[in-house]
């Protein structure tokens, strides 16, 4: 077969080489020559793939008349909507030309490729610390290469923003880092589907907009993330090591990215159909029940979803909120499967269903791991004991075999008080250790602030018998077994020297300082023995801080005691053997009566680190007492009455039950709080000496700032922080800028570890 190329598309170049003569072809003959193929494979063997998936099957028109001619028609014809007519294949052929609709498949496999990247990374990460972790880290003179560039990336990825924007918008607990990776991502969504790329096709008889293809197939490509992300037991925390808790903030940055594309995703498909044939067309677009009728309800429950989970909403009518995000997430996978199925993503939907399924067979037997008999589905036996600051102990009886590590949590239901809802609540306390009592069960402890709605029902529960909190425990367990007889009425340490000591009733005669209200209940036995269903325990890895770091500071705030509590009970047990040789707690509280919630564990704390290298240092700082120091206009300087007080063996007074346990003050007692010049803002302490252990118990509010810089030392440090997001970001701050450190070699490393009240 001989091939005629026409003058117009031909130069020729006499090219001497071999005697040969060679014709050049234009490029514009080629395209010609392209565009011709693709139209005879179209009239010869129908419509490709992508166009009977992505075009708009059945285009709205009236039935063509059986004796009309269709091969001549013009595409303005609302019959000229198959191969059949000629300005359809030619025309679809130069739009096909344009924007190959098998090209836009690849924006999927980008997304993917972009997240599969940041999985691996934070993924060898965790599997770098597991194999790592268990073996000591040898002592080194200075810090290496390695720690000098974490410390400089940590110095700019560990600081939260602390203006008025990052306050109203709640981001106060979200990192530079994590909102650095925000912005990548939001960087990386704006510019694949939209710069340098076609956003409509010439006709929308030709096929979906391009612009709507590129965002599907990315919509495709993030939905198995988003399910992931959101499922308490997902693949990404197990090759990650990062909680669940953690990921939700991503799981909703995720969902506003799908938000952001479908909605660019589905306003070209209402402009296109218009623009090529009138309102009419899309009118019949959705009388045809073709894909944009199945695209608008999946838009529809995308819109809802996102409504429903903005932070006001969510906060307000959290119980609302929890049941519509199920219900509407089971509609967005069964809607999607709906408007994708038959596309050219199968695979996306399939990965969804799987993840999904897997999930929750996993959550369902890790949720039921624990039960030993069927007389256990309806919960463990619970005891409550109401604290003072509208405080309640929650003490579940579970089995030995129930194991949980410092800083993880639990979902709570208690069907008497909320049949249907699940609470997360942070464990304040650790298990028994093997071979410590000879009982079979052990308590699981939650201190819980009195809010509203549950925590209002737990605060209004009459107070249980705890009967098993009498004796001291084992050594170095904050869980008790049952062979313990009562709670916390008999002191855990006797008084040795009475004479020096300063009991909690004493405080009634002194100024300025308020005497502890018990809270008051009533003795009317329940109804009936509370009983509570758990799930979990859930939480983020962490590392082992007993094998690691030299030095570890507990920064807590209020309830936030409860996640840094078991760390410094753990690292107590641990002492004997354990690299760490400092240990110090930090926690502000309101009312010097709070220390009840924690005295006993405490007190266990002290004796476990008692003979081993390890010192066990904990600051207690009373605020609203230093608040009402501050109203006043005299310069105030606390006497003998507010000690700086060291104690080996600290023991706190009851409130209310008249045998004021004491607490041993030094022989010569040292003012606590001192105004400078007036200020009501500035105090500080004096006579500090650093080498006593023991509790000191401080009437003023702390500089965050320099109390980490005091406490941080050795080669290698670790800030636990759990509080009010004011706090956390301060104290990330100063552990950010504390890293200078490390670059000077002052220390090889220093980590934090902030834990959030709710997410």
């Amino acid at each position: 077969m001989r091939l005629v190329v026409p003058d117009k598309y031909c130069s020729l170049s006499t090219i001497v080489k071999s005697g040969r003569r060679r014709l050049s072809i234009s490029p514009v003959f080629l395209r010609s020559l392209l565009l011709r193929c693709i139209s005879w494979t179209i009239l010869f063997h129908g419509m490709p793939p992508g166009l009977r998936l992505y075009a708009p099957t059945g285009w709205p028109g009236s039935t063509p008349p059986d004796n009309l001619p269709l091969e001549n028609l013009p595409i303005t014809s609302p019959y000229c909507v198959t191969p059949a007519c000629k300005a359809f294949r030619d025309g679809y052929a130069a739009d096909e030309l344009k924007t190959p609709l098998l090209g836009l498949l690849d924006y999927s496999y980008w997304t993917v490729a972009f997240y599969t990247v940041w999985l691996l990374l934070f993924t060898s990460i965790h599997i770098s610390h597991l194999l790592h972790d268990p073996h000591p880290l040898p002592r080194k003179p200075r810090p290496s290469t390695t720690d000098r560039l974490t410390a400089r990336l940590r110095f700019y990825t560990y600081r939260r923003p602390t203006n008025h924007l990052s306050r109203a918008l709640g981001l106060q607990q979200t990192s530079y880092g994590t909102l650095a990776l925000f912005a990548l991502g939001m960087l990386f969504i704006l510019i694949l589907p939209w710069p340098a790329h076609r956003l409509l096709r010439v006709r929308f008889r030709f096929g979906s907009p391009p612009l709507s293809v590129r965002c599907a197939m990315m919509i495709s490509a993030l939905t198995p993330l988003t399910v992931a992300l959101a499922g308490k037991v997902n693949v990404v925390t197990a090759c990650t090591g990062i909680g669940y808790e953690r990921l939700n903030v991503w799981h909703r940055g995720v969902a506003w990215a799908v938000f952001g594309l479908g909605t660019a995703h589905t306003v070209p498909h209402l402009i296109a159909p218009v623009r090529d044939g009138g309102w009419s067309m899309l009118d019949k677009l959705y009388a045809n029940r073709a894909r944009e009728l199945s695209g608008t309800a999946l838009y529809g429950v995308v819109f809802g979803l996102t409504v429903a989970s903005l932070p006001g909403v969510r906060r307000r009518f959290y119980e609302a909120f929890k049941y519509c995000h199920v219900f509407l997430g089971v509609a967005y996978v069964s809607v999607f499967f709906w408007h994708a199925h038959g596309n050219l993503c199968p695979g996306y939907i399939y990965a969804t269903l799987a993840i999904l399924v897997v999930s929750n067979l996993i959550r369902l037997f890790q949720r039921h791991r624990n039960l030993r008999s069927f007389a256990t589905l309806a919960g463990f036996p619970t005891t409550v004991k109401h604290l003072p600051g509208l405080t309640t102990r929650v003490a579940i009886q579970v089995p030995r075999s129930f194991t949980w590590k410092p800083g993880q949590h639990v979902f709570l239901r208690i069907p008497r008080l909320a049949l249907l809802q699940n609470h997360p609540f942070s464990i304040a306390n650790i298990p028994i250790s093997e071979g410590c009592g000879d009982g079979a069960v052990q308590e699981m402890v939650f201190l819980v602030r009195r809010r509203g709605g549950f925590t209002k029902k737990l605060g209004d529960e009459h107070e249980s018998g705890e009967g098993n909190l009498d004796s001291p425990p084992c050594s170095g367990d904050s869980g008790v077994s049952t062979s313990s007889a009562s709670d916390l009425e008999k002191p855990c340490l006797s008084i040795e020297d009475k004479s020096n000591t300063i009991t909690m009733e004493e405080l009634e005669s002194t100024p300025n300082l308020t005497t502890p209200t018990p809270h008051l209940i009533t003795n009317n036995p329940p109804p009936t023995p509370l009983r509570t269903i758990i799930d979990g325990s859930h939480g983020t890895h962490h590392r082992p801080y007993h094998t690691i770091y030299d030095t570890i500071l507990c920064i807590a705030g209020g309830t936030g005691i409860t996640a840094c509590l078991p760390h410094i009970l753990d690292l107590a047990r641990r002492a004997p053997t354990c690299r760490t040789r400092t240990l110090h707690l930090i926690w502000l509280v309101r009312d010097v009566a709070w220390l009840s919630w924690i005295e006993r564990d405490l007190s266990a704390a002290m004796r476990d680190v008692r003979g081993s290298a390890c010192t066990l240092a904990v600051d207690v700082y009373v605020t609203r007492t230093a608040e009402r120091l501050c109203a006043s206009p005299l310069v105030v300087e606390a006497g003998p009455i507010s000690p700086l007080s060291p104690m080996g063996e600290v023991v706190f007074g009851r409130v209310g039950d008249g045998r004021g346990l004491s607490l041993p003050l030094p022989e010569r007692p040292r003012p606590v709080l001192r105004r400078h010049g007036g200020e009501a803002d500035v105090f500080a302490s004096a006579g500090r000496e650093e080498k006593d252990g023991g509790v000191k118990v401080h009437y003023c509010r702390p500089v965050v700032r320099h109390v980490v810089e005091r406490c941080v030392g050795g080669e290698r440090a670790v800030v636990i922080a759990c509080g009010p997001p004011s706090l956390s970001a301060e104290v990330a701050n100063t552990v950010a800028a504390l890293q200078k450190r490390v670059l000077s070699g002052a220390m090889s490393e220093l980590g934090l570890e902030v834990e959030v009240f709710g997410w």
